[in-house]
Order: C-alpha cells, then structure tokens, then sequence
C-alpha cells in the first residue's frame, strides 16, 4: 500500500485463495457440505465465485447483534494471514447459567452490550456496561495482548430483532453514531442497512425496514462534524440492499418469482418482492424462515413428528436460519457489501 493508503483489497480465484473460514464461530449458522450450491446466477466468478484479502493498518471496531459477530469473523479472516491466528482474541462469548442463555458482546475498550434470555427466547435483561478498569491476570484466556486506545472507525448494525421497528428512530441512530465516537475514538461510522430476517413478517414490516434503511441513508448524507475529534464521516453498507439481491436471484431460481429483473438501484425495488420473500417455510418452527434464504428448490409438502403437514425444501448454503448468513457465504457477503475500495488517512 502506498504511505497514504490506509486499507485496500485484492480479489483472489477461489482455487488459488480459499473462502476464508477460520474464524466462522457458531456451528449453527454454517453452512457447508450438506448445503446446495448456489444457483447459477449466483456462483459465477464475476459475482460471488472469488475470495478476498484486505491489508490495512486500521483499527475497526464492529458494534451491534450476532450478525456484527459475523461481520467481525469475516472480516478478520481476510485481514489476519495464514500462520497469525494466534494474534486475534475474540472476547464474544456465550455461555449457559441456570437454565438462561447469556450472550455477551464485547469489544477491547468496552463492553457494549448483554443480553440475558430464556430457553424460549424471551430477553429478561439488557445491561450496557464497561468492563473493569483492572486488567486481568497475564497468561489467562482473556488476556489482552496490548490496548487498542482510540479506533479509526466503527461498523456499526442496528440491532433489528432485539428493537422493534418502531423503535429504531433518527435520534437513537444518531446517539448510537456519537456514543461510538465518545467510547471508542472512532471518527468514521460505517451503518449498515438492514436486510430481510425472520423479524419481517408483514408487508407492512417491509415497508418499516424500507424506510429505516432510506433513514439510515439520509443521515449519512447529511452529517456533518460537529467539532474536531467527532464523528467526521458516516459512511453506508448497503447491507439490505445486497443481499435482497441475493435472496431476489435465489427466489427466481426456485421459482417463487418469474418477473423480470428489477433495477437494483432504484429506491423502493425490493418492496413488491414481499409477496415472495415473506413466503416461509413451515417445517422449521423455531424461526419460520423465508424460502428465498433458506432453500436450494422449490418446497414441497411433508409431514413432521407431530403428524401435521407443513412445507421444506432442501436447504441452501445463503443462510440456515433466515436471519443468519451460512459461513462461506458471509465471507462473501461482509466482502462484496463491506466498506471496501481505498481509504484514505
């Protein structure tokens, strides 16, 4: 990289450099040999059919959900070189306690957030809080090898599913920006729109997800700093609009949709495709997911243990739960969707 050039990619075939996976966490979400390829229109080597490594002397922080945690372990993959394993520490962790799901989500300066859920589901608590001041004892598994100080930048998700609609407003985006500036020095936010997950349920919530992703946009093209040492870029990953794509294509290989091929860069394109991104399948009842990310083929009716009919299809590499990315493939997506290109000090 050139003395002025911060962070910059290069673009690999696949046979040469492989999907970057080292770091994909949870068993659950990915999606490997028991998967179907992806379609045709999908797997070519000018759309998704490549790898990617990035260089960069940036210090990035991501803040949000479990998907954030995906963006992480994707990006990390193609930042930290073959034999470097050993320099990344991961401080998320998830553990079970007296029957309640305890999912931590912690970055080197701070910890952002905890959620403390029940076996169904059902979030009891949310605290926000700072770890302790002390560090911990050398040579233990959570010894941090040195502080970070300030990050250069923030990729920052909004955390739809654990905040309704309705509640994600213009002034909690904003505060969300200024409070990574204020507790992490970041003075580029990246926002990434949101995509279709198994939140979505009405038409109605499309259009809610719709309009926050347009929000999201407009603050970003209105910011500007406030004082020297804020936020002084926040920047947009079309996140929702990418893979709508995705699920768009996979939807017409399947054959949920036979229409033509809309334009992707017009506002609002994605918003008729609820008559078949909503469509779910039944026979996986803890999320419902959308057809358009879970299947490989069109469904087809069976009958489960409880003797009732319901609909599956074989189940496609894109995501396993429909709110999840399947692990080879959020490497590609966080690749493809990411803040990519030259950055400039």
């Amino acid at each position: 990289m050139g003395s002025h050039v911060r962070i910059s990619f290069r673009l690999h075939d696949p046979d040469v450099v492989s999907v970057p996976l080292k770091f994909a966490g949870v068993v659950g979400y990915r999606c490997g040999g028991d998967m179907a390829e992806l379609p045709p229109s999908l797997s070519g080597r000018t759309v998704l059919n490549f790898t990617t490594t990035v260089s960069t002397d940036l210090k990035i922080a991501f803040i949000g959900d479990s998907i954030s945690e995906q963006f992480a372990q994707a990006f990390d993959a193609t930042v930290i070189g073959d034999g470097y394993e050993r320099t990344r520490l991961a401080l998320t962790y998830r553990n079970g306690r007296n029957k309640e799901n305890v999912h931590n989500c912690f970055s080197q300066a701070i910890t952002l957030v905890d959620h403390r859920y029940s076996d169904d589901g059902k979030v009891l608590d949310t605290r926000y809080f700072r770890p302790p001041e002390s560090p911990v004892a050398p040579g233990t598994s959570d010894a941090l090898p040195h502080s970070v100080g300030a990050f250069d930048a923030a990729v920052l998700r909004v955390p739809h599913g654990w905040m309704k609609i309705e509640q994600i407003t213009r002034e909690r985006i904003v505060e969300a920006i200024n409070l990574a500036n204020e507790h992490l020095g970041a003075t580029t936010i990246i926002v990434a729109t949101l995509p279709l997950n198994n939140n979505v349920v009405t038409p109605a919530d499309w259009e809610g997800i719709a309009k926050i992703n347009q929000m999201i946009r407009d603050i970003a093209r209105d910011w500007e700093q406030s004082a020297p040492g804020k936020v002084r870029h926040v920047l947009v990953q079309e996140f929702g609009n990418f893979t709508s794509q995705i699920l768009w294509m996979n939807s017409k290989h399947i054959g949920l949709t036979n229409a033509s091929t809309p334009d992707f860069a017009k506002r609002g394109w994605e918003l008729p495709c609820a008559d078949f991104f909503l469509k779910r399948v039944s026979a996986v009842t803890f999320w419902y997911p959308s057809a358009s990310a879970v299947c490989a083929g069109p469904t087809f009716p069976t009958v489960n243990n409880d003797q009732k009919e319901v609909e599956d299809c074989e189940r496609s590499r894109i995501s396993r739960d429909g709110t999840h990315w399947g692990s080879s493939f959020q490497v590609l997506v966080a690749e493809a969707s990411g803040p990519c290109g030259q950055y400039a000090a």
